[in-house]
């Protein structure tokens, strides 16, 4: 949290901030629990950082009752362009950044719109 009100970015607490998301938000979400990151991308956020579908696929003790949750990592990793962080020394392991593909995007923001970035943090 600390690093992000540090870039002077917006930190809304969950499950407060998970209404906040739309397609003009940047959603920085890294290594929280799959029932959290289900929450938070109900409705897909413009950018979203955090671990991606790849990363849960490859857990070899990942409980398969959860798959469910997974609904919006298959629909991002299928229709938004993506990048995986390189693995250096764990500081950002198993991190990508997803981003909608221009097409999907809007051509025109609404007047009085305006972009959002919102890092969820975990509660307590």
């Amino acid at each position: 949290m600390e690093f992000c009100t540090h870039q002077g970015l917006e930190v809304a607490e969950s499950p407060a901030a998970f209404s906040m998301v739309d397609e003009n938000t940047l959603l920085f979400g890294i290594h929280i629990e799959l029932p959290t990151y289900h929450e938070a991308l109900l409705t897909l956020p413009g950018i979203f950082i955090g671990v991606g579908l790849g990363e849960w696929d490859s857990l070899g003790d990942f409980d398969k009752t959860n798959r469910s949750l997974l609904g919006p990592f298959i629909q991002m990793d299928s229709t938004y362009d993506k990048f995986d962080f390189p693995d250096l020394n764990y500081i950002f392991f198993g991190t990508t950044i997803y981003w909608r593909k221009e097409e999907q995007s809007p051509n025109e923001e609404a007047p009085g719109s305006e972009s959002k970035t919102l890092g969820i943090q975990a509660p307590s």
